[in-house]
């Protein structure tokens, strides 16, 4: 299926997009802890991903 996503593709996408958000997993940055700037970046990142709500975690 042509221009259809396999779930292997969008698992490499989320993992790309997320490597710029250090703050979601490198626990030696303060940032790390902090919950709403998590929640921003998730949202940030399913928004980039064109994923209806945080569920993209």
């Amino acid at each position: 299926m042509k221009g259809r996503l396999s779930s292997i593709d969008i698992s490499e996408k989320k993992i790309n997009v997320a490597r710029d958000h250090p703050e979601i997993y490198n626990q030696r940055i303060k940032e790390y802890k902090d919950k709403e700037i998590a929640s921003n970046i998730w949202k940030s990142i399913a928004n980039e991903m064109s994923i209806d709500g945080v569920s993209g975690k």
